[in-house]
């Protein structure tokens, strides 16, 4: 398996795939940094990657993670940057319109640190799929997160707790549990109140053994390309 970054990439008549990562430039909190987001997904995208052997013809593309998402709830906070759904929705299409102009991957894969970005990328996946009739694959961190008890995360003890795992650096843990775990049934009805910095749920993994997972999920959407060409 060749692995290539956005400025490196292989030539080669193979099978290409394209790993994009995405996250958020948000406020979480005092103790975790802006791009806190960003940077897990891009460095599971890393960790995952480095432990895959596929045949040589397979070429694995990592791009640029896409450092910006949407945000809009937490613009009142400084630093916070959100990016217009229109704007998002474009901005992809750019990306994966320069993809295909470079190497026409057989399928792509967006590995999503940032759960305000869900709804757009997969509105964006089935539309491209429908157009390109390739797979467009979403592997989205916190809906696998809820599969294990987490029901709400930002900026919470197990952000906290995956962020220096994957980092290695130390986080100060100031965990509050916030009212919004007390309403959370009340707020999938609608945004009727604001969203604050906590979480709600006892999640039943631990955070390292969480990123094996999601490698693992990483791992079998890279077969289901490869069976799909």
């Amino acid at each position: 398996m060749t692995l290539s970054r956005h400025n490196s990439i292989s030539t080669h008549k193979n099978l290409h795939i394209a790993i994009i990562p995405t996250g958020s430039y948000e406020y979480h909190g005092e103790d975790l940094p802006l791009d806190t987001d960003s940077v897990i997904a891009e460095e599971i995208v890393s960790l995952c990657i480095n432990n895959f052997k596929y045949e040589k013809n397979i070429n694995i593309h990592i791009y640029p993670v896409l450092k910006y998402g949407y945000s809009i709830e937490w613009l009142k906070y400084p630093g916070t940057i959100n990016v217009d759904p229109k704007i998002y929705l474009d901005l992809l299409d750019s990306i994966v319109d320069s993809i295909e102009k470079n190497i026409s991957p057989a399928g792509y894969i967006f590995v999503n640190g940032h759960g305000g970005n869900y709804s757009l990328l997969e509105v964006f996946s089935r539309k491209k799929f429908y157009e390109l009739k390739k797979p467009f694959i979403i592997i989205d961190i916190w809906r696998i997160a809820s599969g294990y008890g987490l029901k709400y995360c930002h900026g919470c003890l197990f952000e906290q707790q995956l962020y220096s795992c994957l980092t290695s650096k130390s986080i100060k843990e100031n965990y509050r549990e916030e009212q919004i775990c007390s309403s959370y049934n009340e707020l999938l009805k609608g945004y009727i109140e604001e969203l604050k910095i906590g979480g709600c749920g006892d999640i039943n993994i631990e955070p390292c053994v969480f990123v094996n997972k999601i490698c693992m999920l990483i791992g079998e959407a890279i077969k289901i390309i490869i069976d799909h060409s």
